[in-house]
């Protein structure tokens, strides 16, 4: 497993939010990270929120985001236009491989303790005859699956699977008894391997 280490982006409230409001308006969205992304509020204070980042307006004035509330156990407050909203941490990508994506396998992907944004798959060759699954699971929760296609499928295509919020504490891995698991389901043909990244934020 090879880790990197990503730059850290932040921005500022435009106008005052509510602590149960989900749309914060922002100075700026053009140089946010890649949703989904982990924001802290007001990271100088003692006890600072901190929220998921889903989504961005980046086309229509007032720019906004738009955010799941009191993530990683905090509580959530008002927050006063000219707030700061930045990344929790530095990003960092675990990077696995499975060996041949048209042949059933599970790997098990070790991840200390962190909140997972992403899954990545990058495909390395061509694959046939039907798509190739990738199901993912902490322990035995299954967090989403990855869909390769076959049809018109080449090295390089890549596909996603986010954490959106909806089950925001299965995305939580404890660094202890937590395990990333992958299972492919070799429903496809022609050997072709596949890089698997994993986006998460230590905490």
């Amino acid at each position: 497993m090879r880790t990197t280490v990503l730059h850290r982006k932040n921005t500022g409230l435009t106008a005052d939010v509510t602590a149960a409001a989900t749309t914060f308006y922002v100075k700026s969205t053009s140089d946010l990270p890649t949703v989904p992304w982990l924001g802290i509020m007001n990271a100088e204070e003692s006890s600072p929120e901190v929220v998921l980042v889903t989504a961005h307006n980046t086309t229509t004035n007032p720019r906004s985001i738009t955010v799941v509330r009191a993530a990683l156990g905090t509580t959530a407050k008002i927050h006063l236009e000219g707030s700061t909203i930045r990344e929790l941490g530095q990003k960092q990508v675990a990077q696995a491989l499975i060996a041949d994506v048209s042949t059933g396998e599970t790997i098990y992907i070790p991840l200390p303790k962190c909140f997972v944004l992403r899954i990545v798959s990058i495909l390395q060759g061509t694959i046939s005859g039907a798509d190739a699954d990738i199901v993912f699971s902490k322990n035995a929760t299954e967090l989403g699956t990855i869909t390769i296609g076959y049809d018109g499928s080449a090295a390089g295509d890549w596909d996603e699977v986010l954490s959106d919020g909806d089950a925001i504490a299965d995305w939580y891995f404890d660094g202890v008894d937590d395990f990333l698991m992958a299972v492919a389901d070799g429903a496809s043909t022609d050997a072709a391997q596949g890089q698997l990244m994993v986006e998460y934020i230590p905490y």
